[in-house]
């Protein structure tokens, strides 16, 4: 007789091929838009090396007693080695399970079969009808009807954005990601890659995260309570949306960090895009022992209390003689000086300005280290994830090929 809690191995065998077969691919590439080309490469270096040095400087992570005794200094809020570097910045759209050249291959015809100018098109004409009734609602003595031109009419506008402002996942008082967001002043972006997502998704090449419905809530009071907050740490439906997609281009989110919390009666809704640029990242530290953690000898992702940086980047304060939101992280702590003297108006910190999106691309989990190329002068990037497919987003000439030399010296897909 079989003693209690005993599994024969023909039970095992069932189970363990079970398991396999529930399991999901891991994660292997993502569509997104590449942030680096020649117009922004010189402003974000300038950036990113204003934005490491102004970090602010915090007790090393030792017994207070042991830094004294050893005349340790004190060291980055941010530790370097969470810096994402330069070559590495882009816009995700969404993440793929492709797990074999044939899934790939199937992908890559897909992004080449899509009429892009079509797409844009279609977004400008539905901003156009929404722009209409809107006018049409406000207006109590005539009927107005603007209209953006129709899709047939002239070349397309580039997509072009300025990168601003800095935002923390999933909080500010323990944040492990920081962002820089995109602004489109045409108003187009978001709704093209919500499109392009949305096609993906369609095709079956995209996953379609779920996350927990944030408007949901269990009667008044609740609502009441999600109405109060500090301005950084109340959870917002794009911070939950984030807090998935950051670190999707390692490859190694899991299934039950999409699908998590899904056995409970929350409703959960597809997540919404957030497109961000993400500057910093703690998990490519590696697990490592907490500050003041209640487990001392646990090790976790790296957090860090980013308010003080979100008050300086997220709406740092120009002076009101002046100040346009132009100035870069060198002239900050001027500015910090006038703070008791004159009156202040905040603007949204500029990381770059004006960087056109001539790209999409189908890229690689896992970003590679690039060669510093002297020869070509070429700016050092540090990594790049690996296009392995891509579309020129030149809408007024139909698309064409770009030269290594317009990356300065480095060709970033």
């Amino acid at each position: 007789m079989a003693s209690k809690g005993y599994s024969s191995p023909q039970r095992q065998g069932r189970g363990t091929q079970r398991d396999n077969k529930d399991k999901k691919p891991r994660l292997t590439h993502f569509l997104c838009l590449p942030l680096i080309n020649q117009t922004s490469i010189p402003q974000l270096v300038s950036s990113l090396a204003g934005f490491k040095a102004s970090m602010p400087l915090i007790p090393p992570n030792v017994p207070a007693h042991v830094a004294a005794a050893a005349q340790l200094p004190d060291v980055p809020l941010v530790p370097d080695g969470a810096f994402r570097p330069l070559g590495t910045l882009h816009l995700t759209l969404g993440v793929m399970r492709l797990p074999t050249r044939e899934r790939l291959d199937e992908a890559l015809n897909f992004l080449q079969s899509l009429d892009l100018e079509s797409m844009l098109r279609e977004v400008e004409a539905e901003a156009g009808l929404i722009l209409s009734n809107t006018e049409r609602t406000t207006s109590t003595t005539t009927e107005t009807t603007t209209r953006l031109p129709p899709a047939s009419a002239g070349p397309l506008q580039p997509l072009s954005i300025s990168l601003t402002s800095l935002s923390a996942i999933p909080s500010a008082r323990a944040a492990t990601v920081l962002h820089a967001e995109p602004v489109d002043p045409t108003s187009r972006l978001y709704p093209f890659s919500v499109k392009l997502r949305e096609k993906f998704i369609e095709a079956g090449f995209m996953e379609c995260e779920m996350i927990k419905d944030p408007k949901w809530r269990k009667g008044k009071a609740g609502a009441a309570l999600d109405a109060e907050g500090d301005g950084y740490d109340n959870p917002t439906p794009t911070r939950q949306a984030a807090d998935i997609s950051v670190n999707v281009e390692q490859g190694e989110i899991s299934d039950a960090e999409t699908s998590k919390s899904s056995n409970i009666s929350q409703p959960m809704i597809p997540r919404p895009l957030l497109l961000h640029a993400t500057v910093v990242n703690t998990i490519y530290l590696g697990k490592r022992r907490q500050r003041g953690g209640k487990d001392k000898g646990k090790k976790e992702t790296y957090k860090f209390d980013a308010r003080q940086l979100l008050g300086r980047y997220k709406n740092y304060s120009a002076s009101g003689g002046g100040g346009d939101g132009n100035e870069g992280p060198g002239n900050l702590e001027a500015h910090e000086g006038l703070l008791h003297t004159q009156e202040r108006e905040k603007f949204p910190f500029i990381w770059a300005r004006d960087i056109p999106l001539d790209r999409l691309c189908i890229c690689e989990m896992g970003a590679k280290p690039v060669p510093y190329d002297e020869t070509k002068g070429g700016p050092v990037l540090g990594e790049k994830y690996a296009a392995v497919g891509e579309r020129i987003l030149d809408f007024a000439s139909g698309g064409r090929e770009i030269d290594d030399e317009e990356e300065g010296g480095v060709k970033i897909t």
